[in-house]
């Protein structure tokens, strides 16, 4: 049944993630693996504050067959998910055997609503999908090992850890459960004693895990750590505290928000009804009272969540203060929850097996000696949790702003175009993506050689609309070049290898493009000249157009022909900024 369950959340979640695409943060992943390929240089280079080289290679097999293959992304997605849930079942059992209550938790877990964004945001599950994905099976091994001290668990514990720190640092947070289950569970005594007994029994676990982290802290540390100032006033801790305990986890425990805020283009806070954040309220406080009321040593269960919860807000306020305590209101940023809850819960109600102490009955209550109350509740848990999966603003990206639309109405133009294509290198719509790779030569490339971006474009060249569409490029015209003296021997300006300025006005800023019409008697290098800029370009016989990058500061533009036998005419030379003009083709 377990297997059932597994499989019929993973297909929820990949019909999710089928409804989304690439956004925001996967782009500069996805490009700069389309770019750098696997150098090594590349896999180690942090973002963001993380250290991915296994991320960057999930990012690169997206860009091995057709350009921005989501299919591979979701497979992705689903795959860490399903092995997410294999874990955790494998984990429940090791730790309470066969109990039906194992279901009710893996069913938690499955559905819960801080897993909306690891599985329908693909940036964010190659992050906290992996974490995981290493907490259940690290944590597995670890118990294993507790019980019976076999050299093939220690290995399999470290191998986990490993796989889960080669996708982000967020794995080393998989250390509370194991820290606080083999302490709390297979020792005993005061905290000290704990840890004393542990060490002298199991020895080499201690030390192999001792190295992992601090190797990987080292790294960390010196690569990719970056906390941020505290602003005037010290750290907001209150506002962090009151977010976290007052919304985000009375919600997200009983499978809500169901109702989401984007705030911007990657902050999707909860915002949940006063109803269900209150009802959140009382479960949270229910729960936990009845795990103390009937049974003994059921309250160091929660503390599995509650250091998760100080973990967490610590490592926001050190290292995102800049934007404020709202910004854990964002589900992602507590994703450790979805494994923390249900895990305290079982170890709160249910007897650990081979433990040294456990969770044990010290009275009977209705809620827990029927299994009704824990099916329905967990029932509706599951059915908020897909709720809220369901309404998640991911899914409804409106047409006029969605990534997708763009690059196939894209591909579909430059399908229909035919021939390869000289764009100007110009920026896709800040709702695809507004960082530096969305200059059209890095947003572009996986296109390969069907585009070109060429510093100088001539006569056929072309701009994308905001729908992704090829349009020709125009000009508005701010600057143009005064009238060629009379008694010329050409319509324009006659030029040679004596560099002879066009005055086109004062010029100044950034933002500009030089358009240049020309006639030439054959084919010639030649030197475009405006203040202290130079371009290399070749002039093509005939009469034709040009356009190349035209900031700066200057008043006149010099265009010097190398071949003195070449006679070359400037009709014109305009300075301004690209504009949308006819679709391609029309």
């Amino acid at each position: 049944m377990g297997v059932v369950l597994i499989v019929a959340a993973t297909c929820f979640r990949v019909w999710a993630a089928s409804r989304t695409w690439f956004y925001v943060d996967d782009f500069p992943l996805v490009l700069t693996a389309a770019d750098d390929g696997l150098a090594v240089r590349s896999l180690l280079d942090p973002y963001i504050g993380h250290v991915m080289p296994a991320g960057r290679i999930s990012a690169w097999l997206t860009t091995v067959g057709r350009p921005f293959d989501y299919t591979i992304a979701i497979a992705q997605l689903a795959v860490m998910f399903a092995l997410a849930g294999a874990g955790l079942l494998r984990l429940l059992r090791t730790l309470f055997g066969s109990h039906p209550g194992v279901l009710l938790l893996l069913a938690y877990f499955l559905f819960s609503p801080w897993l909306i964004q690891p599985t329908s945001w693909w940036a964010a599950g190659i992050n906290h999908l992996p974490a995981l994905v290493a907490t259940v099976w690290t944590l597995d091994a670890v118990v294993r090992y507790l019980h019976d001290p076999q050299r093939r668990h220690l290995v399999a514990s470290v191998a986990w850890m490993g796989f889960g720190l080669a996708f982000a640092e967020l794995a080393l947070l998989a250390y509370i459960p194991v820290a606080l289950v083999s302490a709390g569970y297979f020792a005993s005594g005061s905290l000290l004693r704990r840890v004393r007994q542990l060490c002298r029994e199991r020895l080499w676990l201690v030390v192999a895990h001792g190295v992992v982290v601090a190797a990987y802290a080292g790294l960390y540390l010196s690569t990719a750590w970056a906390p941020q100032d505290a602003p005037e006033g010290g750290v907001p801790w209150g506002g962090y505290v009151t977010n976290v305990l007052g919304i985000v986890v009375p919600s997200a425990s009983i499978g809500g928000p169901v109702r989401w805020n984007q705030v911007w283009a990657a902050q999707f806070e909860t915002d949940p009804s006063w109803p269900l954040q209150l009802a959140g309220l009382v479960a949270v406080a229910g729960v936990v009272a009845l795990s103390v009321h009937v049974r003994d040593r059921a309250l160091r269960a929660w503390s599995i969540p509650v250091v998760q919860l100080v973990a967490l807000v610590v490592l926001i306020a050190k290292t995102r203060v800049v934007f404020g305590p709202a910004f854990i209101l964002d589900l992602r940023f507590t994703t450790p929850l979805a494994l923390g809850i249900p895990l305290a819960i079982g170890l709160a109600f249910l007897p650990v097996r081979g433990a040294v102490e456990s969770s044990s009955p010290r009275r009977p209550h209705w809620l827990i000696d029927r299994p009704s109350p824990a099916v329905l509740s967990t029932a509706v848990v599951v059915a908020l949790g897909m709720w809220s999966a369901v309404t998640f603003p991911l899914l409804h990206v409106p047409a006029d702003q969605s990534p997708r639309r763009y690059f196939a109405t894209f591909e579909r133009s430059l399908d229909e175009h035919g021939s390869v294509v000289d764009l100007v290198d110009l920026r896709v719509p800040d709702y695809v993506w507004s960082g530096r790779e969305g200059a059209y030569s890095i947003a572009l490339s996986q296109y390969g050689e069907r585009v070109r971006f060429p510093e100088v474009v001539t006569d056929e060249f072309y701009v994308l609309d905001d729908t992704g569409q090829l349009v020709e490029a125009d000009l508005d015209v701010a600057r143009r070049s005064e009238p060629p003296p009379r008694g010329q021997e050409c319509d324009g300006y006659r030029v040679d290898r004596r560099e002879r300025a066009i005055s086109v006005g004062p010029v100044f800023g950034d933002v500009w493009r030089l358009r240049i019409e020309y006639t030439a008697s054959a084919a010639t290098p030649a030197t475009i000249t405006r203040g202290e800029s130079v371009i290399d370009t070749t002039l093509q016989p005939g009469t034709h157009v040009m356009e190349m990058p035209g900031g700066g500061a200057y008043d006149a533009v010099a265009v010097v022909p190398e071949d003195a036998g070449v006679s070359v005419c400037v009709h014109e030379v305009l300075v301004g900024t690209t504009s949308e003009g006819r679709p391609a083709g029309r």
